[in-house]
């Protein structure tokens, strides 16, 4: 008997594509917008439930890479943004503003890739780099995500422009670390390695809380 093993973001996905047609046919259909900020690049669509909440499916992700110091060491990051999910809003009659919150399917991923140059500190001594060769670290979150904020939506016949603000908790990072030089299988050198990933855990922990400012354009039916 083959055992297909299904992760939570897959469930996620198959449940949001499954039921928001149906939604979609038991509600109005009340907005379709593309979405750019803070999380990425997507789109979404939006279904009435009551007259002053609507339901939205969201879709989301995007790449870039950077440089950072992060505890004396400089490394070439890559930042992987993706996410997928639900929210409700809350329109309070005759004014733009709304309250928004909702759940995702949460992707994000953080791969960092120390510059071999010298030595490398890490944790109670120093390495050189042709011991160390190159340090890489990985950081995962949360599979689940919640988010919370405000938007402000001003439309214009058809056509809506709109500014949303809020928090995407997705909890600490999670960091493997492995390194390609020879003293990767030292004991004491497993040892600083384990401190040294404690405490580049530490240095990204207000990630949790990640920023979440997306600008939209939408068109309401």
């Amino acid at each position: 008997m083959n055992v297909v093993k299904t992760g939570l973001p897959t469930i996620f996905a198959f449940v949001a594509l499954t039921t928001l047609p149906n939604i979609a046919n038991a509600f109005e259909l009340e907005q379709l917008s593309a979405r750019a900020g803070t999380l990425g690049v997507g789109a979404e669509v939006g279904v009435e439930v009551l007259p002053t909440l609507v339901l939205r499916g969201v879709g989301q992700g995007y790449k870039y890479n950077y440089n950072k110091t992060l505890d004396g060491i400089n490394y070439d990051g890559k930042l992987s943004l993706g996410s997928y999910g639900l929210q409700a809003d809350f329109h309070p009659p005759l004014i733009p503003l709304y309250f928004t919150g909702g759940i995702y399917a949460n992707d994000n991923k953080m791969d960092l890739t120390a510059i071999p140059s010298g030595t490398y500190t890490i944790g109670d001594n120093t390495y050189t780099g042709a011991q160390v060769g190159t340090l890489n670290s990985h950081a995962t979150f949360n599979k689940t995500a919640l988010y919370g904020g405000l938007g402000l939506e001003f439309q214009l016949g058809p056509i809506a422009t709109v500014l949303e603000g809020g928090i995407y908790y997705q909890g600490s990072p999670k960091i493997a670390s492995n390194v390609s030089g020879p003293i990767a299988s030292n004991p004491t050198f497993q040892q600083d390695l384990a401190k040294e990933t404690s405490q580049l855990e530490d240095k990204l922990d207000n990630a949790k809380y990640y920023p979440a400012i997306t600008l939209m354009g939408r068109w309401k039916f």
